[in-house]
């Protein structure tokens, strides 16, 4: 892999060096300026991103917008890029774009709106048993 195909080139070189959990690349037309506008999200785990502080993630406790929905310190949550939502370690990575990248697994964001709600109710049941899975193993490894 040459430096240019490498994810972690892609991180702005005001953030530490880390990881790349995941990136997107979206278009969109401005309506304005009739012009394509280009987003580019990257996610990135620095050393230390789950670790525990002992000032800044004390304080405050924020409610995980995936399937668990538990309380964590906000320090220990990931902020998916186009939506915000927070996201403990547990719920992140389970649902992937159609291009790959990782995408968000709050029940809005992956569901399509055209299709039935039953079917989607369903499918996302499967969502959470893997987030169940990922959070039983994070736990048993005492990771979280």
């Amino acid at each position: 892999m040459t430096d240019i195909d490498d994810p972690n080139h892609l991180v702005p070189s005001f953030l530490p060096a880390g990881n790349v959990l995941g990136y997107n690349l979206t278009t969109a037309i401005n309506p304005i300026t009739k012009r394509k506008e280009f987003t580019y999200t990257v996610s990135v785990q620095t050393v230390g991103a789950f670790g525990i502080s002992d000032t800044s993630s004390e304080g405050v406790t924020t409610k995980c917008d995936g399937p668990c929905g538990a309380m964590f310190p906000s320090g220990l949550l990931i902020t998916m890029g186009k939506c915000d939502h927070l996201l403990c370690k547990a719920c992140f990575g389970i649902v992937k774009n159609p291009d790959g990248s990782y995408g968000c697994s709050n029940f809005q964001c992956w569901s399509e709106p055209s299709a039935s709600l039953q079917k989607e109710e369903s499918n996302y049941k499967k969502v959470i048993n893997k987030q169940k899975y990922r959070a039983r193993k994070i736990k048993k490894n005492d990771v979280m």
